[in-house]
């Protein structure tokens, strides 16, 4: 643990001068056995740092370790009381969360209301930020590594062998009895939603709908524009938590699913209908023919349209951060839906249509698209808090601030 901490300060620029001190308290964790003939492994490696000597403070002096004492009493507070963890994944990141924010952001109102980083900024500005985002690691995982790669146990750890069973036998029973993280969960659902809205509007496409606004206002819209708004809700969110890899994955999943249906409706069409099918090969194809073409222009519409509110979507969120979502949300769908809107009616009808015809349906599925992503801009913060809700405050926070990096 220590060489961790060590070689993350040397690699922020911090030197340690001749005479430097390391101090710690008296416990055997530190100096090791009294009996001992030999330095503890704590203070050999504190050691063969250059110029830095291991210390300790006097022995009942008690006070001299307060601030060590109450950071440990207020992360116990803060964090462990508060906080619920269903797995190891998930504690590293509720961990990390609450130490960036312990280290950069938590006044302490018994240091002027100052955090740690801004003492330590005050005393050198030359320090680079990243001293205080040393990240969290499993020292159980550290010790398994130095016990299979050293014969010696150090003070107070049981013998290796012993120590290298438990280990072994506890991560066999984690892979007996898997579960899933929350996170894990919402990108299935979601994923899940996605692509079943995603395949019934292929599917319904070919349907031609109408809605009469007044006497010359007549809107001609296909029957996929129904569920496509899901679609809109669904890739916000999937950007909003895991990033371009967890958006571009589940639009590269659509494509071939889309890819597969046609496929399957090839089959079907192939295949002659039974004298007593309520339902004849020329009802079918006329049904599922017309959406072979549709598909057929819908997956390049579709990831056109779908990178295209990716690239969107990010390059404002770099801009706004956290804030303004609305914008991001609303901004991308228009754009790329833009561009939908026209290509797949194209590919799709050029056959049975005019290119006026096509114009005003691609017009009219447009301007129903624009209503409803500004309709749906107060669903989509209802469902960012649903979701923040579900996986905590924290977690949501850290699953932001990564998707963002990605």
């Amino acid at each position: 643990f220590i060489d961790v901490v060590l070689s993350h300060l040397e690699a922020c620029g911090v030197s340690f001068p001749e005479g430097a001190r390391a101090q710690s308290d008296n416990g055997s964790e530190f100096i090791g056995s009294w009996q001992s003939r030999h330095q503890s492994a704590f203070t050999q490696t504190v050691q063969s740092f250059k110029n830095l000597q291991h210390t300790t403070i006097p022995p009942k002096a008690h006070t001299w370790q307060a601030d060590v004492e109450t950071a440990h009493r207020l992360i116990e507070d803060e964090f462990y009381r508060v906080e619920s963890f269903s797995s190891n994944f998930e504690f590293n990141r509720k961990a990390t969360q609450y130490a960036l924010y312990f280290n950069i952001a938590r006044p302490n109102s018994h240091k002027q209301n100052k955090s740690p980083w801004h003492i330590i900024h005050e005393r050198d500005p030359t320090i680079h930020p990243k001293i205080a985002t040393l990240p969290t690691f499993n020292l159980d995982l550290l010790w398994k590594f130095k016990l299979e790669n050293n014969s010696q146990r150090g003070y107070d750890l049981i013998q290796y062998p012993y120590l290298a069973i438990r280990l072994t036998n506890s991560h066999i029973e984690k892979k007996r009895n898997p579960s899933m993280t929350r996170a894990q969960k919402l990108y299935t659902i979601l994923c899940g939603i996605f692509i079943s809205a995603l395949i019934v509007a292929e599917i319904t496409g070919s349907k031609l709908i109408q809605h009469s606004v007044s006497e010359n206002w007549v809107f001609i819209l296909t029957m996929g524009t129904i569920p496509f708004p899901i679609t809109f809700l669904v890739t916000d969110l999937i950007n909003e938590y895991y990033g371009k890899p967890g958006i571009r994955f589940v639009t590269l999943l659509g494509m071939v699913l889309i890819g597969f249906v046609y496929v399957i409706l090839f089959i079907d069409m192939s295949i002659p209908a039974a004298a007593i099918s309520p339902v004849s090969d020329a009802q079918f194809n006329a049904v599922f023919g017309q959406s072979s073409r549709i598909i057929l222009g819908s997956v390049t519409a579709y990831l056109i349209g779908q990178f295209i509110d990716i690239q969107i979507f990010h390059t404002i969120r770099k801009h706004t951060g956290e804030k303004w979502l609305w914008l991001r949300a609303t901004g991308s769908t228009f754009v790329s839906q833009l561009i939908d809107s026209f290509v797949v009616l194209f590919i799709a009808f050029s056959n049975t249509l005019s290119f006026e015809q096509i114009m005003t349906i691609g017009a009219t599925n447009y301007i129903y698209k624009f209503v409803i992503a500004i309709i749906l801009t107060p669903v989509i913060y209802l469902t960012h808090a649903m979701i923040d809700r579900y996986l905590g405050v924290s977690e949501s926070h850290t699953m932001i601030a990564q998707s963002v990096e990605k």
